[in-house]
């Protein structure tokens, strides 16, 4: 994945499990690719784990997407299901996140404002 000056997401490699966040059939990306459900959202940062991938965006916005097992995405359930486009994470509205890191199952967000020493 890269992210452009303009805060867009490109993204190529395996789409298994739609990790990457566009809903193509083929789970392999050759070329760059403009992640469509991202093009209104400036991103800063972006994490990919095993099988999802976590975005903010320059107001702090958590965005989520790709494998969805053990709850891992924050969007309320645990359902094995995919989500194959971006999805803002509505449970941490009025947050502004700081950082993500995204593990084999799991992600943990930080908010608010660090002190840089």
């Amino acid at each position: 994945m890269n992210i452009l000056d303009k805060g867009q997401v490109f993204i190529w490699g395996s789409n298994e499990e739609r990790i990457l966040g566009v809903p193509i059939d083929s789970n392999i990306i050759t070329s760059p690719t403009l992640v469509e459900g991202m093009r209104s959202v400036s991103i800063r940062i972006i994490q990919c784990g095993l099988q999802c991938t976590a975005a903010i965006s320059t107001n702090g916005a958590l965005f989520t997407w790709g494998k969805n097992k053990y709850g891992q995405l924050g969007l309320g359930t645990d359902l094995d299901s995919v989500t194959s486009t971006p999805t803002q994470v509505k449970h941490l509205f009025g947050n502004t996140c700081s950082g993500v890191t995204c593990g084999n199952h799991n992600m943990i967000v930080w908010t608010g404002n660090f002190l840089k020493i």
